[in-house]
């Protein structure tokens, strides 16, 4: 009998480990335990992300993390809780330089800006490199330095930064001989134009922040990132400007910004970090806006990134809180790793086994983040929904909310425990996923099935989350339905603001058989690099384009079955 049971637990670790391989999609917002914040509101917050990739790995470090995290495949993350680091400050920085990694963070007084560094990240083992506060950096015209970002471009480091929204961002180059002191005054490098660039922009008349440099060197050129309008805002986003040198001459460029998302589940994508993973492929690691409970509660997610042959940055946010696969080589096109599975939960009919007021069950589905479904209690409670006909279940994505969490801080020993069921008719119900005996602190579980289900109803079942009730932001079932995918869109047409160029209208004709669109938009009819997703809707009035150029747009529909054909290119002047 002994034998038998070792062979079994055998099995069930050569099932586990296999689950494991065939784990080849992530869906964003990234599922890591993102730390509830020290006020005591019972909120969760990581913003301001920077990775660098190090001894075969990938390291992410965030604002008010209470640590960092480590990754191998950028699709299951590793936390790391430092004794050593102030990670309870705002937007660190990482390098890698001359065989060390190092990190420096933000800081608002005049204390000393310690730098660190460290050859074994893995076991919390970092020295100070220098407890000097670096020349220029305590006040530079009344500026703090805050959102640094360290740039090592050979034997050369430079040191990017700025926060504020009357003030623009600095660059210094450092000098590593000597404790890494700056050898040069400040140099201006980016400041806002809102006259001309709808999405810096911010709605209340107040002045956006320009903030969170990051540079990176591709292909000779310098593109030094930086984020607008504000962190709490869906069109939070990421510009840049080029330049042959790393402390000026940077040029804006009329594709700008490159990384944004204000509309879909997940929205926002500034302050964020690019990075070439171990495929000599881009990424770009954004932060999200969540902000119900607070300003700062926050999310991050990753998107791919292509410099195409005119040197143009694509961060493809296209399709970008749906599941996409991890390539196993070198890309040729970002838009090549959405799966195609389809959202199949969008406002289907659901229920609950309760209901607390103010937080019905159609919030689970939906698709926006800042509503949720929570139950009265914990323990024992469901959320279920009929996806109407028989659907081929991919992948399923759980977004928990955090109604009445009480923890400060990092959350240890305790995880998310549910199980999901279906059902081909509602009475009959089989386990699919199992998570039952998890520590996972997991608030936003992604479960890519390793073979598809077919089933009409889907159940989540509660057993215990880390903290308050059991609350869920969205049930995302993701797959394909056995009907027909939309027709293309017809009547497309885009109207320019005539006297606002950073504003226009997009109007088409509903397709009955559509559950949203897509809109794919840019500075040229060949670089359709921005996006919007709608569901429902036949009109969209944008603000966030910039005046000196013409946009051309495009739009398609879809629904569970697929995505219909792009209709023909619109450009207006």
């Amino acid at each position: 009998m002994k034998k038998i049971f070792i062979i079994l637990l055998s099995l069930c670790f050569i099932q586990g480990a296999m689950a494991q391989k065939q784990q080849r999609t992530w869906c964003n917002p990234v599922n890591i335990s993102y730390r509830y914040s020290l006020d005591g509101k019972g909120y969760r917050e990581a913003a301001d992300p920077s990775v660098v990739y190090y001894q075969g790995k990938y390291w992410l470090f965030a604002s008010k993390s209470g640590g960092y995290w480590w990754s191998t495949d950028l699709l299951k993350w590793n936390f790391v809780e430092t004794k050593v680091l102030p990670t309870e400050d705002y937007a660190p920085t990482a390098m890698a330089y001359k065989g060390a990694l190092y990190f420096l963070a933000s800081f608002e007084s005049k204390q000393p800006l310690a730098l660190y560094k460290t050859t074994e990240p893995l076991l919390d083992k970092w020295e100070r490199v220098t407890d000097k506060p670096f020349k220029h950096s305590t006040y530079t015209n009344g500026t703090k330095c805050i959102d640094p970002m360290l740039l090592a471009d050979g034997d050369h480091v430079y040191l990017y930064w700025g926060c504020s929204n009357k003030t623009p961002s600095w660059v210094v180059q450092l000098d590593p001989d000597n404790e890494f002191q700056a050898m040069n005054d400040p140099i201006i490098t980016v400041d806002s134009d809102t006259l001309n660039h709808g999405w810096e922009r911010r709605r209340d008349g107040r002045r956006p922040w320009i903030e969170g440099c990051w540079t990176n060197k591709v292909n000779g050129k310098y593109y030094l990132q930086y984020a607008a309008a504000g962190t709490e805002l869906d069109w939070y986003s990421d510009g840049y400007y080029v330049s042959d040198e790393p402390m000026k001459g940077f040029k804006f460029d009329i594709h700008n910004p490159f990384s944004m998302k204000p509309t879909g589940f997940v929205r926002g994508a500034g302050h964020s970090s690019t990075f070439s993973d171990k495929r000599n492929n881009y990424w770009h690691i954004v932060t999200n806006c969540l902000s119900v409970k607070d300003s700062y509660e926050r999310r991050l997610s990753l998107f791919p990134i292509l410099f195409d042959k005119d040197g143009v940055p694509y961060c493809c946010t296209l399709w970008g809180d749906y599941p996409q696969r991890m390539p196993q080589g070198k890309f040729a096109n970002p838009e090549e790793l959405f799966t195609g599975w389809m959202l199949l939960s969008y406002r289907k009919p659901s229920t609950a086994s309760s209901t607390l007021q103010g937080h019905e069950v159609g919030n689970a589905f939906d698709e926006d983040m800042k509503t949720y479904w929570s139950s009265k209690s914990g323990k024992g409670e469901w959320l279920q929904t009929d996806l109407g006909t028989l659907k081929k279940i991919y992948a399923i994505q759980i977004n928990f909310a955090d109604q009445d969490a009480t923890c400060k801080g990092v959350v240890k020993q305790r995880g998310h425990r549910y199980r999901i069921v279906v059902s081909n008719d509602g009475k009959n119900w089989r386990n699919i996923v199992d998570k039952s005996s998890s520590i996972s602190d997991a608030p936003h579980d992604y479960i890519e099935l390793a073979k598809p289900v077919e089933a009409r109803y889907i159940r989540l079942e509660n057993i215990e989350v880390p903290y308050g009730k059991f609350a869920v932001s969205g049930f995302r079932v993701f797959g394909l339905g056995k009907g027909k995918v939309p027709s293309a869109v017809r009547d497309f047409r885009v109207e320019r603001d005539s006297k606002d160029r950073r504003e226009a209208t997009m109007r088409w004709a509903l397709q009955p058989d559509a559950t949203g669109y897509v809109i794919k938009y840019g500075a040229e009819p060949g670089k359709l690099y921005h996006n919007f997703i709608v569901y429902g809707e036949q009109q969209l009035r944008t603000f966030l384009l910039n005046t000196q150029c013409p946009y051309s747009f495009s739009i398609a529909a879809f629904n569970d079955n697929g995505v219909s054909a792009y209709s023909k290119i619109c450009t207006v002047k």
